[in-house]
């Protein structure tokens, strides 16, 4: 009679707490156990827009993108063209085909005889005056520049580019001024700027970081040139403007420096004649002075007196 309770009785039991040590053990870690769903057919194969590039690069399972029209840009046609791999999916587009100087969006929509759908959207924006396009990369100024980046002396301050005002990174003293900006899409790709007054236009310029201290490579209208002979040559800064050439050689010095020691040796030269000249007036007038304070008898007056002693 206990054999057949404990059979009836303790075996689920038993049974149970087994299975409940394996659930346990199973679901204690965070990696879950399944069958991987498949990816919808429910796609484009291909997609394009007149106006310009899709970014990024077209792929059937991304579904956002971006396209960036210029100023100049020698077409108006916002037309899309999609294409699909299966015949019973149907594809529809909405928004403008024509462009008007204004951001537009445009959709297409891909819909199966189930009624299961996706949704392609590109969102075209022109490229205002003070935003940069560089490889297909949208680069837009930042409302506040990080400083720490550069080398000390900068400052914030607001300056007026290309007629609107813009955050910048000002040192005062050398005359320069920062501009930081960042990628629409990635705001961690960021770029440096100086900005020229005087052609109010930007020049794209490097934060380098050298023995961990950070360096600006300056902008300059100035070419860099190798060359001057076999005694004098090196590296040259050449002024096209003012037709003028300044040495950056290490090897050669600059022209400063040239003039430095030529007129060291001349000064040199200047003193020394100085000093043989007051060394030469020394002499002549101690001789004078020996003369005057000397016995006044001349020779004649020598013998006279010679003889009046003999007589």
């Amino acid at each position: 009679m206990k054999k057949q309770t404990w059979n009836t009785v303790g075996y689920p039991i038993l049974i149970g707490l087994v299975l409940l040590g394996l659930i346990s053990i199973f679901s204690s870690g965070e990696v879950a156990y399944g069958t991987p769903q498949e990816e919808s057919a429910v796609q484009l194969s291909s997609l394009s827009i007149d106006c310009g590039e899709l970014v990024p690069e077209f792929s059937p399972n991304h579904h956002e993108y971006r396209v960036y029209v210029e100023e100049d840009s020698k077409t108006d046609s916002c037309r899309t063209s999609a294409r699909v791999s299966d015949n019973s999916l149907r594809i529809e587009a909405k928004g403008p085909e024509k462009l008007n100087g204004k951001d537009v969006k445009k959709t297409v929509t891909v819909t199966a005889a189930d009624g299961k759908k996706t949704i392609y959207t590109i969102q075209v924006h022109f490229v205002k005056k003070l935003e940069i396009l560089s490889k297909g990369k949208l680069y837009v100024p930042q409302e506040k520049p990080d400083l720490k980046a550069l080398p000390k002396g900068f400052t914030f301050s607001e300056q007026k580019i290309k007629g609107q005002s813009i955050a910048a990174a000002e040192n005062s003293k050398e005359h320069l001024i920062l501009i930081q900006y960042a990628n629409d899409l990635d705001k961690t790709d960021t770029r440096w700027y100086a900005y020229d007054p005087g052609k109010d236009a930007l020049n794209h310029i490097e934060i380098k970081t050298i023995d961990e201290k950070p360096y600006i490579t300056v902008p300059s209208g100035k070419e860099l040139l190798y060359g001057g002979g076999e005694e004098q040559s090196g590296y040259y800064l050449y002024d096209p403007g003012k037709k003028q050439i300044q040495s950056i050689s290490k090897e050669q010095p600059s022209y400063a420096t040239k003039y430095i020691v030529i007129g060291g040796v001349i000064f040199t030269l200047l003193l020394c004649a100085i000093l043989i000249i007051t060394l030469r007036n020394g002499r002549k007038l101690r001789k004078e002075q020996i003369r005057y304070f000397g016995p006044s008898l001349s020779l004649d007056e020598a013998e006279d007196s010679s003889q009046e002693e003999g007589d």
